[in-house]
């Protein structure tokens, strides 16, 4: 093997050069260089400038937690392995030298316990700042004592300043302040090497005075003869070469501590900014979605299939569907293959550079198959991973006229429409908007006095009202169950009456059936309650069962509502189900 000459040595040092440069200049270095004396201004002290100190230390505080444990734990498993070996030496016979001593083994347990202490501090209260500078100086201080002279035992010293290398790594979360990182590490190395050369000197006197040594030198001495000295000068060497390198790595340590403390302080400051920025990013994303929902009857987002990316009540309320739409493809809700057509040609157009949303006319099918006239926006967008969005937003259209899916063109599997019954919910959902409003209005002109109420004839939930109704039964919502509103001697059977219809209608091949029910409210007057006759469409959606009742008719004769008196006069013939129900 040939050995390379001082010259070529020499060469491969210059070699060097380039490639730190090119490194540097990969990393992005030359712009930090460009801008040195704006970091030294900020980093040599603990910093009071226009930063989000705040939140960059409520950062370090959570990082200090665990870097201070993981430092705990690394100290209290080194001693628990030294013990155990050297208990398991001991048993074997073998004679060993101390591993600790006591002063030592005090300054390390007096290190755990202000760690702890520290650690328990930051977990429960947090600390400032600088209070977390001064900890880290006294824990640093502690460290410099772990391999002094006199302190720690001479064989023990390669072990201790190892582990004031993981130490020194795992304070730097407590500090910001480069300047003290920076003077701890030289005191710190300062210490490591007095104890490094101070082993060094005293090897030789350990092993001619200590009597195992004695013998083992002796034995050596009438083994190698004459070529003892060459022995002792390579051990000498040996050693001289183990603790420059050991002292040289120390030094290396305390450069790479402030690289770290450098760097961990960018990477809070940019993760803090990333963290403001996306604060801000939601804030103004509510305000845009509330600015929306003025301007649109319902707003969402769909993937790159068009499908919707979460479930939107909104779309699901204006459409009466009962169940979450996640998933659901938006091409459904289109009443005809030409608006779908037009829909995708118009997304296919868009460009995610475009100053103004696109938009178009189309009609939408909602629950129960009326078919509503909408204006349809798209925007065309992306997520963080480059996936394609689109952002859709629909309000219905009022200049033309809603269109009852009875007088509409049947398509196969068509559920039979309710009769305005998504003009009445609009009607009557007291949006303060006032074009929506009006747009409403216009398209329910002829339904705006009738009295209706839409349930799910299931659950009994009710999803809408007519004001009349609600301000009747003085409710401010409609959050509540359709028997709720009925009255408690009515209850019972107006319960059985819709149960036997929902059970066969779901038992037929029928999608809708009407169902006439007479019934009092649950006023608080009882002298101005009467008899009522409605009329209940029940229809079938998705497996579900939506109730849409509407008055048809008023009995003047009144009955006593609590104590369930009386009986129902005998409903006339053309207000008789057309169908038997058993009751």
């Amino acid at each position: 093997m040939a050995i390379l000459s001082d010259e070529g040595k020499t060469v491969l040092a210059v070699l060097q050069l380039p490639i730190v440069i090119y490194l540097f200049w990969m990393c992005g270095g030359i712009r930090l260089a460009k801008q040195t004396a704006h970091y030294l201004r900020s980093i040599w002290r603990t910093r009071a400038t226009k930063e989000p100190t705040k939140l960059i230390a409520e950062f370090r505080v959570r990082l200090a937690r665990y870097s201070l444990a993981l430092c705990v734990a690394v100290l209290s498993f080194h001693t628990l392995y030294s013990e155990l070996s050297l208990s398991e030496l001991q048993r074997s016979n073998v004679p060993v030298q101390p591993v600790y001593s006591l002063e030592h083994s005090f300054i390390k347990f007096g290190w755990q316990l202000l760690s702890m202490l520290l650690l328990l501090v930051l977990s429960c209260r947090g600390m400032l700042q600088r209070w977390m500078t001064v900890t880290y100086l006294m824990l640093m201080l502690l460290l410099c004592c772990f391999a002094l002279p006199g302190l720690c035992p001479p064989n023990s010293v390669p072990v201790a300043v190892g582990i004031t290398w993981l130490l020194r790594f795992g304070l730097l979360p407590l500090t910001d302040s480069l300047l003290c990182v920076f003077l701890s590490n030289v005191a710190c190395h300062a210490a490591n090497r007095l104890a490094l050369e101070e082993r060094f000197e005293n090897l030789r006197v350990e092993n001619v005075v200590s009597a195992e040594g004695g013998r083992v030198w002796q034995h050596l001495a009438r083994i190698l003869g004459d070529r003892m000295e060459d022995f002792e000068e390579g051990l000498k060497t040996w050693m001289s070469l183990y603790t420059s390198s050991t002292i040289l790595y120390d030094v290396s340590v305390i450069f790479a501590c402030c690289i770290v403390c450098f760097c961990l302080h960018q990477g809070l400051l940019l993760n803090v900014k990333q963290g403001i920025e996306a604060a801000n990013l939601r804030s103004e994303g509510k305000a845009c979605s509330a600015l929306l929902g003025t301007i649109c009857d319902a707003h969402f987002f769909l993937d790159a299939d068009l499908r919707l990316e979460h479930d939107e009540p909104g779309l699901a309320s204006m459409l009466f569907h009962l169940k979450t739409n996640q998933g659901t493809n938006f091409d459904q809700c289109l009443a005809s293959e030409e608006d779908k057509t037009h829909f995708v040609e118009m997304i296919e157009k868009s460009n995610a550079d475009d100053t103004f949303a696109r938009a178009m006319h189309a009609h939408v099918r909602d629950g129960v198959g009326n078919i509503i006239p909408m204006e349809i926006f798209h925007v065309r967008t992306s997520d963080a991973l480059g996936e394609v969005k689109h952002l859709v937003g629909i309000r219905e259209y009022g200049d033309e006229k809603l269109l009852d899916a009875r007088s509409a063109v049947p398509e196969p599997e068509q559920q039979i429409a309710i009769p305005g019954y998504h003009s009445l919910a609009h009607t009557d959902s007291g949006s303060s908007d006032g074009s929506r409003s009006e747009r409403s209005s216009r398209s329910s002109e002829s339904s705006t006095d009738k009295d209706y109420i839409l349930f799910d004839a299931n659950g009994m939930q009710v999803f809408s009202a007519s004001k009349r109704i609600m301000k009747k039964l003085e409710l401010q919502t409609v959050d509540c169950s359709f028997l709720d509103m009925v009255s408690t001697a009515d209850r019972a059977q107006v319960g059985h009456q819709l149960a036997d219809a929902v059970d066969s209608l779901s038992l037929e091949s029928e999608a809708a059936s009407t169902l006439k029910v007479d019934l009092c409210f649950s006023l608080k007057s009882a002298k101005s309650s009467r008899v009522r006759i409605w009329n209940c469409e029940l229809q079938k959606q998705h497996q579900e069962v939506v109730g849409y009742a509407q008055l048809i008719g008023r009995l003047r004769k009144n009955r006593s509502i609590g104590s369930g008196r009386g009986t129902l006069p005998p409903l006339p013939e053309k207000a008789r189900r057309k169908r038997t129900i058993k009751l």
